[in-house]
Formats: structure tokens, C-alpha cells, sequence
């Protein structure tokens, strides 16, 4: 990927905003698949976007539970 290239070169990866999208769906291997590249790259922090509008799933129990189990199994 030439974007996690260009950012491990400059010291500079970062996922400030990133979620699961109401068009795609509660998607845990997205979430799952997030987890595994952040855990083998140097990402210096990443936020999940919990906004709940603009087909933003909230990492709820009752807005995307299988992302939400996936996100507490893959960051704790």
C-alpha cells in the first residue's frame, strides 16, 4: 500500500477517524482486518469515528455489535 509506504517513511501513521459505514454494513473482519494492519505496522494512534450520522455506525451494542466485539477482541 503506498499510502502506509509513504507514512512509515515519514514517521507519520496515523487512523484519527475510522469506522464501519451503514452502506457496507457491522463488518468485523474490516474491523478485524484494521486491527491485524495497525498491529503490524508503526501507527501512532488510532480513534474509532463514533459520530452515528452520515451512515457512520456507532460502536454500540445495539449499532454494530459483531464491529464492536471485534473491536474489543482486536484493541483490548
Amino acid at each position: 500500500m503506498e499510502v502506509a509506504a509513504f507514512a512509515a517513511a515519514h514517521h507519520k501513521l496515523s487512523f484519527p477517524e475510522w469506522a464501519t459505514v451503514s452502506s457496507e454494513g457491522d463488518d468485523a473482519a474490516y474491523v478485524t482486518s484494521m486491527g491485524a494492519f495497525i498491529a503490524h505496522h508503526d501507527v501512532a494512534f488510532q480513534s474509532w469515528f463514533d459520530a452515528g450520522d452520515n451512515g457512520i455506525l456507532q460502536l454500540t451494542r445495539s449499532g454494530a455489535p459483531r464491529s464492536l466485539q471485534a473491536y474489543i477482541k482486536t484493541f483490548g
